[in-house]
């Protein structure tokens, strides 16, 4: 295995780079950021002692926070107190999907005004080499079809527009090619659908939902479909 991934970062680093040479070359597509400013914004809002990265909340915000604390608090208890001690996966599952009070479900966490952020929401660049790498791995076992590009937890859906963006503007890819995204927060689907396809669908939470699945277009022509879990893909496109 450590072979394998040696071998695939050398793969990378001489394909993906000459690849998204010719890419910008030829302005063969759009970027959506610059990435010089992004990492010069990037760097001052480090450097600044009033960061507003996860700092800045307002007495509101701070006190709705406390109470869904509490109010997750309570239930853990109330469950514990009645079946016993809980795993660490259910702990997880509560405090990062709970309907009301999990972190992922209502709120945008990511950025300058959220907790973190990730290399996708710093510069366009990470999620094109990734499609590079894709389109290389592809092609290295014979182009097989379809080409489903799977990814668990998008965010704000950043790295996906970025990858079927790329995939889009080779046509031998793009017309084999479908993303799928697992996301637990209907919250975050909206999200990502606003920032891959443009649109923003209703979605509401539905827990006894067992097939969710909401299909769209991104901006470049691509099938894209949502999912609550890994097992709703299936086999078939």
């Amino acid at each position: 295995m450590n072979s394998f991934l040696m071998a695939t970062k050398l793969r990378i680093g001489s394909v993906a780079t000459k690849t998204v040479r010719q890419l910008l070359t030829a302005n063969a597509y759009h970027s959506c950021r610059r990435p010089q400013h992004q990492m010069q914004r990037c760097l001052s809002i480090m450097a600044s002692k009033q960061s507003p990265i996860g700092r800045q909340t307002d007495t509101a915000t701070a006190a709705d926070i406390k109470q869904k604390e509490l109010s997750l608090r309570r239930e853990m208890v109330q469950k514990i107190t009645a079946t016993g001690p809980m795993t660490v996966a259910e702990y997880q599952q509560m405090v990062l999907t709970h309907p009301i009070s999990g972190f992922y479900m209502k709120d945008d966490v990511f950025g300058a005004k959220g907790h973190f952020t990730t290399s996708p929401e710093i510069s366009q660049i990470f999620g094109e080499l990734i499609a590079v790498w894709l389109l290389n791995e592809w092609q290295r076992y014979g182009c097989p079809k379809p080409l489903r590009v799977v990814e668990l937890g998008p965010g704000r859906g950043t790295l996906a527009a970025d990858v079927g963006r790329v995939l889009s503007q080779f046509s031998h890819s793009k017309d084999v090619t479908s993303l799928h995204l697992i996301e637990l927060s209907p919250h975050l689907t909206q999200i990502q659908e606003q920032n891959i396809c443009g649109t923003v669908s209703l979605i509401e939470r539905n827990e006894s939902e067992k097939d969710f699945r909401h299909s769209a277009l991104t901006q470049t022509g691509l099938p894209i479909t949502w999912y609550r879990s890994m097992d709703q893909i299936g086999s078939k496109p």
